[in-house]
């Protein structure tokens, strides 16, 4: 176990990824910090989701350090560099999976998800937060609209997703292209 981490259960399937369709599991793990702890910057081989289960901290792709914190997702694609650092207060503990795509294996709905990946170039729901942090002139009109546009996102997610046999679970993004 590294310093400063309460914990850390990892399992890697690195030299052989775990196949489930055309999904290709190359990491899930849990990781609870210790107050302050920085996960230094480190290079992505897969796409990573950290989903934020407890406690709050910053994470950054190569640029500012964003805040995250307890019921937000993050999403890192292939040769990003991030990091992520614990708060003092109220240390972060997140869930990761690591996983890519198995482009012969991949039917157009699989696709259209991996371009969607991507392109997206900051979730909806950071500039949500963004808004409520800064709370710049027009602030509220800029919640409602995000706001709207998540609520409609995962709508049209699930109605798309209606008799395809898909999960029905979906991270919301702008795609911005």
């Amino acid at each position: 176990m590294l310093r400063g981490l309460k914990f850390h259960f990892d399992n890697e399937y690195v030299s052989e990824p775990v196949r489930y369709g055309p999904v290709l599991l190359w990491q899930i793990g849990d990781i609870g910090c210790d107050p302050g702890y920085l996960v230094k910057d480190h290079e992505q081989y897969c796409y990573e989701i950290t989903c934020v289960v407890g406690g709050c901290g910053t994470i950054s792709s190569g640029g500012p350090e964003y805040p995250i914190r307890k019921g937000q997702l993050y999403l890192n694609r292939p040769g990003e560099i991030h990091h992520i650092r614990s708060d003092l207060m109220d240390p972060i503990r997140y869930f990761y999976i690591g996983f890519d795509f198995d482009r012969a294996h991949m039917d157009p709905m699989w696709t259209a998800i991996k371009k969607s990946l991507d392109a997206c170039e900051q979730p909806l729901v950071e500039d949500l937060f963004t808004e409520l942090e800064n709370r710049y002139t027009g602030y509220q009109l800029q919640v409602e609209s995000l706001l709207r546009q998540i609520l409609i996102r995962l709508v049209r997610n699930f109605e798309e997703k209606k008799g395809s046999g898909a999960p029905s679970g979906s991270l919301i993004t702008t795609d911005k292209t």
